[in-house]
């Protein structure tokens, strides 16, 4: 998955990602995702600084991952890259976390 980042736009859209989903900043700062596949809106970041660090995190892991020559290297790749999340201070667990869904997929061998 690749995420894009743009300069926040008048109606608030921070940019897509490569699936045709938008993150959004809320009026309270909070970054949401939305898929136009989903009618569930997704909790990403409590700010603008936190998603710019979790993307950074995901291109790191994207790196490290299709580096790794076995499936015990690629779980280490998805352990170092909840690291960073829990370091970037989005949130990884509930049923409404956009970085909890994209862990899921990673642990499942997906991303």
């Amino acid at each position: 998955m690749d995420i894009y980042l743009e300069n926040v736009s008048a109606n608030n859209l921070i940019g897509p990602d490569d699936s045709g989903g938008e993150f959004f900043q809320t009026l309270g700062g909070q970054v949401q995702y939305k898929h136009p596949s989903d009618s569930k809106t997704w909790v990403v970041a409590s700010s603008v600084d936190a998603f710019e660090s979790a993307v950074q995190s995901l291109g790191k892991y994207n790196s490290e991952v299709s580096a790794a020559e076995t499936e015990d290297e690629e779980l280490i790749c998805v352990r170092r890259f909840r690291e960073r999340l829990v370091e970037a201070n989005v949130p990884i667990e509930g049923s409404d976390s956009f970085w909890k869904a994209i862990l899921d997929q990673c642990e499942w061998g997906h991303l």
